[in-house]
């Protein structure tokens, strides 16, 4: 009977997400080719004469575009190359969207200290990795990209951290990444899927890396470091785990793999922010031994100036509303290269 039930879960599932997946379809093709159509003029003939390498994946979150983009864009400044990196910014960030038609594609310069919310969580992360790397937040990356070419001192290479699926950055080369044997058709597009897009957005000329993992043809992998410095008895003791990223399961089971007992886990939206008053409850009833979470939430919860080194992974402290003060444990975040891979296509 349980059997069957499920059965029919999984049909009446089916029935509703499969005809979403395809309006799904269709709108992002429509707004594909309102894109071509609005910006036509703008793009003819006026393509930046900057490199632009877009570093993008077809799922929705977790692909580790941003990692990908950190690392490339280091191994660019290592070579003493100037650097660049475009990312879109949220919303209602900036502050623009009153003075669009003053400032109708804005971007502006994130540096190490500023507020998560002027550009996104990933700017400012990607700021601390690279800190060589000049941050660019940006509604619009086909604006943005040119006018870098048109500074005096313009960078020698631009990345950009997503980005796959604007047509405005006709002429840019572009990273795709992908898991192992992923094969995406319109099925599995969002709502019914975890893709935003299918295998027809990769074309000729496109490079595809496989990861994160350390299998057998993965080419990538993306790896999340434990803070030194917790004794084994504090990782018996009861914890809290926050995640406001594409991959919270990964990032709990992680802290599980290192013997940690979670009391809680608190999971907000991609990119979202963590309400101060549901984490001071939440420590109030568990009375855990600390928080844990990953880099780029550390970027939302800490203020500037106390942020450790994001790659290795560090101890804060967490402050909270009424005067809570506990430990946050933020795990370290790098990206690798098994084998012979390691270095030579960084």
């Amino acid at each position: 009977m349980e059997n069957r039930q499920t059965w029919v879960t999984a049909l009446f599932e089916l029935a509703w997400r499969l005809p979403l997946a395809l309006v799904h379809r269709l709108a992002l093709a429509l707004h594909q080719a309102y894109l071509k159509l609005r910006f036509a003029r703008v793009n003819a003939g006026t393509a930046p004469r900057l490199p632009l390498l877009i570093v993008g994946g077809l799922r929705l979150t977790g692909s580790g575009k941003t990692s990908m983009t950190a690392r490339l864009a280091q191994a660019q400044v290592d070579q003493g190359r100037r650097v660049a990196i475009l990312t879109y910014y949220r919303p209602d960030g900036l502050g623009f969207r009153r003075n669009r038609r003053e400032v109708p594609f804005p971007f502006r310069e994130i540096q190490a200290d500023s507020p998560w919310q002027e550009g996104s969580d990933e700017a400012v992360l990607l700021k601390r990795l690279v800190p060589e790397a000049r941050v660019y937040a940006t509604r619009h990356r086909a604006a943005a990209w040119r006018s870098l070419s048109l500074l005096p001192n313009p960078p020698d290479t631009v990345l950009s951290d997503d980005g796959l699926l604007d047509p405005r950055l006709a002429g840019a080369e572009r990273l795709i990444l992908m898991r192992p044997g992923e094969r995406p058709g319109w099925k599995q597009l969002f709502p019914a899927g975890p893709y935003r897009a299918t295998l027809a957005w990769v074309r000729a000329g496109d490079k595809i890396w496989r990861g994160p993992g350390e299998a057998p043809g993965c080419d990538f992998n993306r790896v999340l470091r434990w803070p030194s410095g917790i004794a084994d008895s504090d990782r018996r003791r009861p914890i809290i785990a926050l995640c406001g990223h594409g991959d919270p399961e990964g990032f709990f089971a992680f802290l599980r793999d290192k013997g940690c007992l979670l009391a809680a886990t608190l999971t907000v939206a991609n990119h979202g922010e963590f309400n101060r008053e549901t984490l001071r409850r939440l420590a109030a009833k568990h009375e855990p031994a600390a928080f844990a979470c990953a880099p780029r939430d550390a970027v939302k919860l800490l203020p500037p100036e106390t942020l450790g080194d994001l790659r290795a992974g560090f101890i804060s402290a967490l402050r909270l509303e009424n005067g809570w003060v506990g430990p946050l444990w933020v795990c370290g975040h790098d990206l690798t290269f098994p084998g012979a891979i390691d270095g030579a296509r960084a």
